[in-house]
């Protein structure tokens, strides 16, 4: 099923309990029977006298997802973190627990790359330009993945339990289509910042207007 594009560890640390801009609002529109569509706005709450206004760039990536459904098929495309002008290609990906990620080196120099995550150990060793490496993502978790040889490259990747999930940024909007209704405990996390979540319930049709406030670390 695709969406809008975007254990034991969980991301972010510790957790704190979801902010909402403003109670949910159920929205009546058309859809699929028996599912509901989540969408608002990912912010930041605004900084206090102990944070500084530029401690964090509002466009800083972030993932939205919730647990619950059944998992489900994975998604045809597969998810590619590439290795250009000595960095990553994105900051940020988001991909299903079970799916493999290419990791092609497009640069003009050889890449180590690797992770110490819980969540996902390993290792690709060197490959030059043209090389490339899998890697498959068997637990759900955050993933800190690095160069060994450049120790500014530096990517996160969010193993999430299935399809129902938004990459979006602070500052933007999510959506999560055609989810079945139900109640399911929603996630949001961005680098930096703690873990939030909360429940939700889904409606029969409809949207679930949901804004989400991702509080700074105490």
């Amino acid at each position: 099923m695709k969406h809008f594009r975007s254990e034991g560890h969980r991301p972010g640390g510790r957790r704190r309990t979801l902010c909402s801009i403003a109670a949910a609002i159920l929205v009546g529109g058309a859809g699929p029977a028996g599912a509901g569509t989540i969408k608002g706005l990912v912010t930041l709450e605004a900084p206090s006298a102990k944070h500084g206004s530029s401690e964090l760039q509002p466009t800083l990536p972030a993932a939205v997802w919730i647990d619950g459904p059944s998992a489900s098929a994975l998604p045809k495309a597969r998810p590619v973190l590439s290795q250009r002008n000595v960095q990553f290609s994105s900051p940020l990906l988001v991909v299903v627990v079970g799916q493999t990620v290419d990791m092609p080196n497009e640069d003009d120099v050889a890449h180590n790359v690797y992770s110490s995550s819980p969540a996902k150990l390993f290792n690709l060793g060197i490959y030059p330009k043209g090389g490339t490496r899998q890697v498959t993502f068997d637990r759900v978790g955050t993933v800190d993945v690095r160069c060994s040889i450049h120790r500014r490259m530096t990517a996160r990747i969010v193993v999430v339990p299935n399809s129902y999930y938004a990459l979006t940024a602070i500052g933007s909007r999510y959506e999560i289509t055609n989810v079945p209704a139900g109640a399911y405990r929603m996630h949001a996390w961005a680098q930096g910042l703690p873990e939030l979540e909360q429940w939700i319930n889904v409606p029969q049709n409809g949207d679930l207007i949901l804004g989400l406030s991702l509080a700074r670390a105490q």
